[in-house]
Formats: C-alpha cells, structure tokens, sequence
C-alpha cells in the first residue's frame, strides 16, 4: 500500500526539511507548519525515554527462537515470486526467491521430493528471513546464470548481483563480487541510474565472456564485456535507453529499441533474446552490441514492434505467436525456451527463430497453443503449470520453475510434442501437491504459515493461521510444542485449502480471532464477511452458526448488496467487549460496531466510525476519518476505545465510547495533530523520523493488566508501550520491543532471536504477558511485560 503525495506537496515538504536543519549564526531556526485550526504541537520533553531490551520468554510455531520454519520444512521451495534454475555439472541450483536463499542439490535428483543439500543466502536451512545486507545474505533473488564455473545472481530485492567465483560448497557462503553496489552492505537503487547501478535486476545471462544483466525497474538490459572481478563495475553498453542515466520505460527513441520491465535474457552465437515482459514480446538482436540503445532485428509475440498488447491484442486467448508477460527464456540444443507465465504455459522454438513473429512449435502445460488456464483449469499434475517463470535446460532436461505450485519440474528433452508430462518435481512429494515449502513433512497442527493473530482467552489459545485457512484451538496454551486440540475452517489438520464457494464450515484467508470463553469470532477477511461460533467448536471443521457480511454461508461478494450498515469490504480484526462486538472493516475503511452479539445473519451494526454515515466507504483524515484501519481496542470493558488508523499512521483514542454514527476522535498518537499523516513524522510533521513518537503503519493495539497500554507499529518492526493509555496527542512511548532503540526500525535487527521481530501483525494480552504474532518469522512470541 502506497501513500503517494502530490509534488506541490513534496516541494513543500522538502523546503520545511531545509529551513527546519538551517543553522544560521549559532541559532537553529526551527519552522512548524500548523493547519489552519488545528491543534497545537505537543511541547519537546527534554529527553526521549531510555528503552530496555525486553527478552520473548516462550515461542509457539516454532522450536526454538532461532529458527524459521515457512508452514513445513525448511529444505523445501518456499512462496516464490520467481524460481530459478541453473545446472553446473551434474549439481542443481535454485532460487528460492521468498526463502531468500539458494538451494543447491549436489545431484540432479532422480525422484520426486528429494532434499537439498546446500543452502546459500540463510545461515540455517530452516532460516526464511531477510537479513541485513552482506556477503552472506539475500533477498529475493529471482535470477541465475553461470559459465559452467561461477554462479551469478540477481539479489533483487538488494538491487545487486552477486558473483561467486566456484559453485559453493559450505552452507552459508560469502559471494565473491558484487555489482550494482560499491559493497556487500548497501542494497540502494540510485536515481538516476549510472553504469554502475542496479533497480531490482530479475534475470542474468553469460555468453562467449559477456554478462547481461536485466535491469527491470530501470527498463534497461546492462551489457557488461567482460565478466566483472572488482565490486561496482561500470557496464559496457546499455539496451532499452539511450544512456546509462535515464530510467523510463520505452523511451529509446524508437519501437525497436524501447524496453519496458524486461525480465528474461538468453544468448546464443550472438544471438540475443530479451524478454520485454511489459509489452508483452520477445526482442531479437542478430548482431553484437556495440552502441547504447542498439535497436532490435526481430520481434516474437507480436506481429511487429509497434504491438505491446496481451497475447497480440488477444486479451486472455494466447496463440502459438503471442505471449502475455513472458520472462525467463533459455537457448539449448537450437531450440529457444520461453516461460509465458501470463498463459500458464512454456513455448519451445525448435529451430531457433531468426525472424519476426515465428510461431513456437510446442507448448508445455496446456493441451493446446490456445490454452491458457493454470494447472488446465484443475488441479496440479504431471503436465500442468501455474505462474512458470523461469527456466534452464541442459542437452538432455528441461527445468522449470513453476511458481505457484512451488515445484521445479524436470522434463526429458527433447520435446516432439505439446502436453508432455514432467519426469520428476523438486520441493514437492508428488505431482499433485504444492503446498510451500513441503519436502514431504505431512501438514500439522504446530506448522503455521503466516499466522495473523492470536489470542488467549481463559487457558485457552486461538491462532488465525492466515495462509493454512484455518483457526487452530489450543485448549491450553502450549508450553513444549504440543500440538493443538481443534481446528476451524478445515476438516482436519493436514489440509489447508480454500473452498470457493465458500460454505459454514471453510475459511478464506483468516486475519483474526475474538473469544469471551463462550462464542468464537473470526474475521474471515477473504470472503468478505466474519463468522460466529456459539458454542466455541469442540471438533474439527464445525460449522459456522451465523455470518455477518454476507445474506448467506455461501456467498463471498465484497459488500454484498452495496455498502451499508451491515456489508464488509475486508474485515482485519475482530473484538468482543462487555458483550459488544467490533468489527475493523478495512477495506471500507471504517470500524463498525455491533451493540450485541448478532443472533441472524447479514445484520447491521449500530455505529460506524470513519465514516459519516453507512453508505460511505472513501478514506479521510480527520478526527472523523480513516484510511484501511487495522485494529481496535476496547478499554475498560467499553468505557473508551481506540483504533489503529494504519496508512494514516497514526492511533486514534475516543475517551468515551462511541455511540453515533461519525463521532470524531479526542486523541492522535503518531501525528503532530489529527490532519497530518506522513509515516513517521515526529514532531516534525513531515516524516522520516524513527522515535519514540512516530507510527508507521501501526496494526495492533493491546492493554495490559496493569494498565500498559501498547501499539504495534508494524512499519517500524516494533513495539511501543506505554506506561498508561496516552492523554496527550503525540505522547512519546516508554519502551521499546523488537528493536534496541527508538530509532531503529529493521525487521529481526540483530538476527533471529528472542529479542528480534520480524514482521509483526497482531498481539493481544493475557494478563501482563503480551502475545505477539511474528509473521515474518512465522512464530508466535510471549513477553512478560513489567508491571511496574
């Protein structure tokens, strides 16, 4: 989610940050911008808080603090966006983009589900996070290439490449070059662009001594002559701009030169492929690059250069020479191999096209060239793809990274027909399952992927395990890995799928659990609607006894008859006090509440907040409005309350509890005042300050026994307590939790531990013990926070 600022606005911002650090003949000139009847910024205190390192003193998800097991196991193919693959000698090498890390299979494994034996990029095969920038580490590598001897890789997400010099043989290891960066700790994209620079390369390619980076962000292909040795090498040439300065998508001055995201590179004999992924084509050049901006001799997948439509203005209906967002493609054996991932599809050329327009010869994954369904329109198997976007081949197989079923499949080549079925998967036990990364470890109940929230109510533990569909019960709180006792929304504890259409007994996509001991509420935030239990189920997959949201247990329509009292956009928390039920609606971008529990379905609720009446769902700022608000909290049993107002930045407290329909809010924390909402703004009103004042995107909020009331700031990868529910607008926090100080903001700063947070998404109290869901690390964590 961006929050994107007009440039009247920027310029403004930018002079405000000049006069407020101008220092003119000893005195600081400090300037605040007020709007006109706001009010008044909050006097400076002398000296911000001095936080304490709060150490976690139980985790559930998880073994132990130290590690990061995604959903199942950690040897297996996690959630990629990108999966590639490259083979030197006989040893397999894969990027597990969303694992942030290599994996390198010292065989070509010979049956399905086989383990790899080295990880790169994580110091422990069961590690899933994105460490701080190093030698060592990565995030999001999506590309690979070697010469037979060194591995390159597109680290995208760090806007390098990586060169290891020998295919690596310990675990852990350090890259040996890197480019687009002047060092191994600094992961900046530059603007403009240089020689030297990089913005999310995504794909690299080696041939006759040449490197070819794609350069996406920077719609640009950097050519560098020869294979650098020395960190932040200048490239040679560049394709798709005119100089090495410019940035913008299809601006070479020519169709047959223009560039617009391109995602894919192979070369041959001089023969270069590009794949324009952004309009949809693939880009031929027949002769050496020897200038900046050197125009293209041919075009695939479209009829000529000046086509960019999908499928060659096929829409969704492909052709046997037409692609949509086509990326990786490979050259072996005269035959070209293009991953058309729009189409759920791989093409082969077979001989290499020379020309314009060149119909492929076969297709892979679909049964015809006019296909284009994932996994044809059903279930994974053999001969099905769903999102392939890269590929590698050797003389004798074919390797293809087919994301979303998070598998690479291994084909015999050569391929003489369409259809064919694959030989073996890697990161999957078989043909027909992708569950993320799965090396065979059957689904439990202690494998959480994602958890969104979780809450202690009684002895009991509830879980909403966001991307396994289902709400897990733990009739005590775990102490040592015990498995839970129920689960919601699936029929058992090894499955996770999503039905569609929905029923009383499935879930879509869970981001919140509420329980008074009695009932249990879970907003079910895919399907548009929140479901009640009553009694708390005792079995597995019990059915749902009324929903909200939606006129029927079946139905999934995002505000279901049009906005009003009682449809939901997206519902992202859920809360039960003194027997009110609160319902934060996202998408609509208010907070509805119920003044009792709901006994019918599709009811309507009693007061909305954030809105001036019931059929409004437009964002705001004001003491009266908001912007996809995450979270509430009911204080003192309904005698106030107080909502995360997440992408204005800010938490907004009632000090009564509302009983109208648009009621304003009396107190701001995160903002100068209630019409300011930059990410961490401080006292400055303009933002970019990490402190002990600022939000940026704050999710959950909570209050302990003894009064502590505490926020979640989940932008900053923190969480801030303070001593007693704040009185004053931009009140400063007491401690700090997740970072060493108040102004620092790194997921898992100093590694992964139990002083560490990744990525927080929800926390709840049980007493004085703060319950925080770690999703990043997919882990549950448990402080003690002091009482005193």
């Amino acid at each position: 989610m961006w929050n994107f600022v007009d440039e009247k606005n920027n310029w403004l911002q930018l002079i405000l940050a000049l006069l407020m650090s101008w220092t003119l003949a000893g005195c600081m000139i400090t300037v605040q911008l007020l709007d006109e009847g706001s009010e008044s910024a909050p006097s400076l205190e002398p000296s911000l808080p001095t936080p304490s390192r709060l150490k976690a003193t139980q985790v559930v998800g998880q073994p132990d603090f130290n590690t990061n097991l995604q959903a199942l196991h950690g040897f297996g193919i996690g959630d990629p966006t990108y999966l590639s693959q490259v083979v030197i000698g006989n040893k397999l090498v894969v990027a597990d983009s969303q694992g942030h890390r290599i994996l390198i299979y010292n065989q070509i494994p010979s049956s399905n589900g086989a383990p790899a034996d080295r990880v790169i990029g994580q110091v422990a095969p069961s590690s899933l996070i994105v460490a701080s920038t190093s030698a060592y580490t990565l995030n999001e590598p999506r590309g690979l290439a070697t010469d037979g001897t060194k591995l390159v890789v597109a680290d995208t997400k760090n806007h390098r490449v990586l060169i290891y010099n020998s295919l690596p043989t310990d675990n852990f290891a350090k890259a040996d070059v890197v480019i687009g960066q002047t060092n191994f700790t600094t992961n900046t994209s530059a603007s403009p662009p240089t020689a030297s620079t990089l913005y999310h390369p995504s794909a690299v390619a080696i041939h006759d001594g040449k490197l070819y980076i794609c350069d996406t962000s920077n719609h640009r292909i950097l050519v560098f002559n020869t294979i650098p040795t020395t960190n932040g090498a200048s490239a040679s040439f560049v394709l798709g701009q005119t100089s090495f300065t410019t940035k913008i998508a299809n601006s070479a001055g020519s169709p047959d030169a223009n560039l617009n995201a391109p995602e894919g590179i192979s070369a041959s004999d001089n023969i270069i492929y590009v794949s324009d992924t952004g309009n949809h084509r693939v880009l031929i050049w027949l002769n050496p690059i020897t200038a900046n901006a050197q125009a293209a001799n041919h075009v695939l997948g479209q009829p000529n250069f000046n086509g960019t439509s999908p499928n060659a203005g096929g829409g969704s209906t492909p052709s046997s020479s037409s692609a949509r967002s086509p990326r990786h493609s490979f050259i072996q054996n005269n035959s070209l191999f293009l991953a058309d991932p729009g189409n759920n599809r791989v093409l082969i050329w077979s001989p290499l096209p020379i020309t314009s327009n060149i119909a492929a010869n076969y297709v892979i994954g679909q049964t015809a060239m006019t296909s284009a369904a994932a996994n044809q329109g059903s279930t994974p198997t053999s001969r099905t793809l769903n999102l392939p976007r890269s590929l590698f081949a050797t003389s004798t197989h074919l390797f293809i990274g087919d994301d979303s079923n998070f598998r690479s499949m291994m084909y015999t080549l050569p391929i003489t027909a369409h259809n064919v079925a694959a030989n073996h998967t890697v990161g999957q036990p078989d043909f027909t399952s992708n569950l993320s990364a799965n090396t065979g470890t059957i689904l439990n109940g202690n494998s959480f992927y994602w958890p969104r929230d979780s809450k202690v109510v009684g002895n009991k533990l509830f879980v909403a395990d966001y991307l396994n569909n289902r709400v897990l019960i733990y009739n005590t709180v775990p102490l040592n890995q015990e498995q839970p006792n129920i689960v919601v929304g699936q029929a058992s504890m090894a499955t996770r799928s999503a039905a569609n259409p929905p029923s009383a007994i499935s879930l879509n996509k869970p981001n919140s659990v509420a329980s008074d001991g009695n009932i249990l509420v879970i907003a079910d935030f895919n399907n548009s609607r929140v479901l009640i239990y009553d009694p708390i189920p005792t079995v597995d997959g019990a059915a749902a006894s009324v929903v909200l949201g939606q006129a029927t247990m079946t139905t999934r329509n995002l505000n279901f008859g049009g906005p009003s009292a009682s449809s939901i956009g997206n519902p992202y928390h859920v809360e039960l006090c003194g027997g009110k039920l609160i319902i934060t609606d996202y998408y609509n971008h208010r907070v509805m509440i119920y003044n009792s529990i709901p006994s019918t379905n599709n009811a309507p609720a009693d007061v909305i907040l954030g809105q001036p009446n019931t059929a409004s769902i437009s964002s705001g700022m004001s003491p009266a409005r908001m912007k996809n608000p995450y979270a509430s909290l009911c204080i003192n049993n309904g005698e106030k309350l107080a909502i995360s107002d997440a992408f204005n930045h800010r938490v907004l407290i009632w000090n009564t509890f509302p009983s109208v329909t648009g009621q304003p809010a009396d107190i701001v924390l995160g903002q100068i005042n209630f019409y300011n909402n930059a990410a961490n703004s401080d006292t400055n009103g303009i933002g970019g300050v990490v402190s002990a004042r600022s939000l940026n995107i704050p999710r959950g909020l909570a209050m302990t026994s003894s009064g502590k009331f505490i926020v979640l700031d989940g932008g900053n990868s923190r969480i801030l307590v303070y001593n007693k529910l704040p009185t004053e607008n931009l009140q400063a926090a007491d401690l700090v939790i997740g970072q060493p100080d108040f102004t620092s903001n790194t997921p898992n700063k100093n590694g992964l531990d139990n002083e560490s947070i990744g990525k927080p998404i929800h926390l709840s109290t049980s007493g004085n013990n703060l319950w925080v869901t770690d999703d990043l690390n997919n882990r549950i964590l448990k402080f003690e926070i002091p009482s005193q």
